[in-house]
């Protein structure tokens, strides 16, 4: 089981044990998407060392299109990114079971088409993105992140599906 080009067992060897557990439920989820939808030749993990803390990067691309996912996983939180929108998930709230559960539950729906992204721009940059699921025939609405910027009120809008596999 081969899914990152540059990754190497004595990577992993200074994350903690939820670190460990994130990386590998991904890595078993991915290998089964990798021949349709990722990009293992552009994906790619970091481990990065701060003071005494230890963050966990994972980088996947998409083969048919601009999207992507990254995800941050710290001693007990995981950050999840699908294309801008964005969502933290603490363990300390959940089982770290139910924790990673969750976050590859999202990342394996948008490896499959079932959720798509629509990014939000004011003046050509992008400050809000909202998450939609496929529900029978039609996209629902489920979840909205923005970043905190000024942008100007009177700019020009505009919208652009991020739709990581074109199913729908």
């Amino acid at each position: 089981m081969v899914m990152f080009p540059s990754y190497e067992e004595s990577l992993t060897d200074s994350l903690n044990a939820f670190q460990k557990h994130v990386f590998e439920a991904v890595q078993n989820m991915v290998d089964v998407q990798t021949v349709d939808n990722v990009n293992t030749e552009a994906s790619h993990v970091e481990v990065v060392h701060s003071g005494n803390k230890t963050e966990l990067c994972i980088f996947l691309s998409a083969k048919t299109s601009d999207a992507f996912i990254n995800l941050y996983v710290s001693i007990e939180e995981i950050i999840l990114f699908l294309s801008g929108w964005h969502e933290h998930f603490l363990s300390t709230e959940k089982s770290i079971n139910e924790t990673i559960a969750a976050a590859s539950g999202l990342i394996e729906k948008y490896l499959k088409g079932d959720i798509k992204i629509v990014e939000i721009r004011s003046n050509d940059k992008p400050y809000k993105w909202l998450l939609y699921e496929w529900n029978i025939n039609n996209w629902i609405w489920k979840s909205t992140s923005s970043v905190l910027c000024i942008f100007s009120f009177f700019g020009k809008k505009a919208k652009s599906d991020l739709v990581f596999a074109i199913r729908r």
